[in-house]
């Protein structure tokens, strides 16, 4: 259905790869492709230099905090250095990331789970109703929660079953005790900008300080 709606907005489209592809492809228009015919042949690139921590990866969308949202041209280095903030995260886990992928709380954690060789599930937009569902049916052991997710998670009535789903972790700013203590989870918090990256951490917090944290290695902070 997607797709069909992609067909009349793009009518150039010419060829769709499936790469996870069903018994039987749809006839849409365009060549359908399966990932199998498309990968045919194809051989892993082992002679490529891998990019330096100044390489640009793209550009990258302020939230817009402060003003309106800016394009930040964003170097591999610090892509890196966000990612890490997530890096005991293993093979085992999932993130769970419902936000837009030109914002680094969809990039941040996509990249952070490449490294990890673990999973990052992706929903479009922030949806309450779905929020505990798509934990649990894609067993998500770590997500990002922003002020406003956390309100609206707090505001649905308490259940018996507060504490039964996947989460063990949440990058969190505010609300944090009675976020932990109705759903058990453990939380931690950044503080950084689009520009320069997650420059403080607080790992494991316990109460709703107002501190962002200590500085992390690699970065030096000025007031």
């Amino acid at each position: 259905d997607r797709l069909g709606e992609l067909r009349e907005r793009a009518p150039e489209l010419r060829t769709v790869v499936v790469l996870d592809e069903p018994d039987l492809l749809p006839e849409l228009g365009p060549r359908m492709l399966g990932g199998r015919e498309f990968l045919a042949g194809a051989e892993p690139a082992t002679d490529l230099e891998p990019p330096k921590p100044w390489d640009v990866l793209g550009i990258m969308y302020t939230g817009g905090t402060t003003g309106p949202s800016k394009g930040v041209v964003l170097p591999w280095g610090t892509q890196r250095k966000a990612a890490d903030t997530l890096s005991h995260l293993g093979p085992d886990d999932a993130f769970y990331a419902p936000f837009a992928f030109f914002h680094g709380t969809a990039r941040v954690p996509f990249s952070a789970m490449v490294f990890a060789g673990g999973r990052d599930v992706v929903r479009e937009r922030f949806d309450t109703a779905s929020f505990w569902r798509d934990i649990d049916a894609y067993r998500c052991t770590a997500s990002m929660v922003m002020p406003a997710m956390a309100s609206w998670l707090l505001n649905v009535p308490p259940s018996p079953e507060d504490r039964s789903h996947c989460l063990r972790e949440a990058v969190m700013q505010t609300g944090v005790s009675e976020f932990r203590r109705r759903f058990g989870i453990r939380v931690h918090s950044f503080y950084g900008q689009t520009e320069s990256g997650n420059a403080i951490a607080r790992w494991d917090v316990q109460d709703d300080s107002r501190s962002c944290g200590r500085e992390r290695p690699g970065f030096r902070v000025r007031i």
